[in-house]
């Protein structure tokens, strides 16, 4: 029993480590979808005003 506990903990710490691991991956896809969205709109943004200062 004393020799299997520390792969046990070493098995529960991998399985947190993957939990958080795709918790954070989530989060980052989400930022970097909102920055590409805020980019676009930015660059939208732009466009639109040097159309508009040409034209």
């Amino acid at each position: 029993m004393q020799g299997r506990s520390p792969f046990l903990i070493i098995a529960l710490l991998q399985i947190q480590v993957i939990s958080d691991t795709k918790q954070n991956c989530h989060i980052f896809l989400m930022t970097q979808k909102t920055k590409l969205l805020e980019y676009k709109k930015g660059r939208s943004d732009r466009d639109y005003l040097i159309k508009k200062n040409v034209g």
